[in-house]
């Protein structure tokens, strides 16, 4: 486990927490959160602008639609409190999928594809390639492949967190 991990999995936590603390906000924001994603992974594909811009508006709109919507109560609700820790573990999780997911993609002299890329800076390049969330993402990341080259066996966890995470073939597009 490197710092890379241990920052992804502190996210995580940090989220977690604060969905606990927000209560039933807490969930609203999260699944709110995990709902959009797959849409804005697709718009984010398409125009990388517009998708900075729509998933600001929508990160405002649930945060407002939490705030609002959903009545604060004084006191302790363990109920709300665990809903609104599941909702920050949803994005918290949706998160470090779509990070370990989304580095770029190098190709070697043989055109193999390499992932993660060699070319992340220096202080970054040891952390990442030997980060076993970012080995989870290749394998997502590049699960048809994989599977076609029966490196690993079909998985129904797998292809499910790529079909939703992954956007195309992005092996398949050349800078």
């Amino acid at each position: 486990m490197t710092w890379f991990d241990i920052a992804l999995l502190l996210l995580v936590a940090a989220l977690t927490v604060i969905g606990a603390q927000r209560k039933l906000a807490g969930l609203l924001i999260g699944a709110g959160a995990l709902v959009l994603g797959r849409f804005l992974l697709l718009l984010f594909a398409r125009n990388s602008l517009l998708g900075i811009v729509f998933a600001l508006a929508a990160g405002l709109l649930l945060g407002f639609a939490g705030r609002s919507l959903i009545q604060r109560r004084r006191g302790t609700s363990l109920p709300a409190s665990i809903a609104g820790g599941v909702g920050g573990l949803l994005l918290g999780l949706f998160l470090i999928g779509s990070t370990v997911t989304s580095l770029p993609i190098e190709r070697n002299l043989n055109d193999q594809i390499v992932y993660p890329p060699r070319i992340l800076p220096f202080s970054m390049r040891g952390a990442v390639t030997n980060s076993r969330l970012v080995a989870l993402g290749r394998d997502i990341l590049l699960y048809p492949l994989l599977v076609r080259d029966e490196v690993v066996k079909p998985n129904a966890v797998l292809s499910g967190l790529h079909s939703f995470l992954v956007i195309g073939e992005p092996w398949e597009r050349r800078l």
